[in-house]
């Protein structure tokens, strides 16, 4: 979670939008966080109560900028968390079906941002010093 956390906490100065096939760079303030998602292919909780627990309890340990969105777990099942909140909607059946529905979802109704990573770097990346 210490990972999403650090993505989603990352400076959007790097987002551009293709408008007339042209990139144009964003102001951070109107860029979108990345979403972040929690996959995992089994657990050691024998049922989603105990994961949807533990979610909820590690989610009151970010500042709500930062949180995951979901998690699904194949063998157990799916939580979004709704906005801004630590409340989560659990689905126990199908798993993989609402993650996918979800994901589809995600980036169906979200800018379609292209990165200039290089805005990361420093001025003076890649130049030679000295003489």
């Amino acid at each position: 979670m210490v990972s999403l956390a650090s993505v989603r906490s990352l400076p959007r100065k790097a987002a551009q939008l293709q408008i007339d096939g042209k990139p144009v760079s964003l102001e951070e303030s109107v860029v979108l966080r990345p979403r972040a998602f929690v996959f995992a292919f089994k657990s050691k909780w024998s049922a989603m109560g105990g994961c949807e627990g533990a979610f909820i309890d590690l989610l009151g340990e970010f500042e709500d900028d930062n949180r995951p969105n979901a998690v699904c777990i194949l063998d157990r099942g799916f939580a979004v968390r709704r906005p801004y909140t630590t409340t989560v909607i659990t689905y126990n059946d199908h798993p993989l079906l609402h993650f996918f529905q979800f994901l589809v979802k995600t980036v169906d109704v979200r800018p379609r941002y292209r990165t200039d990573l290089s805005k990361y770097f420093s001025e003076d990346y890649g130049q030679t010093k000295g003489t």
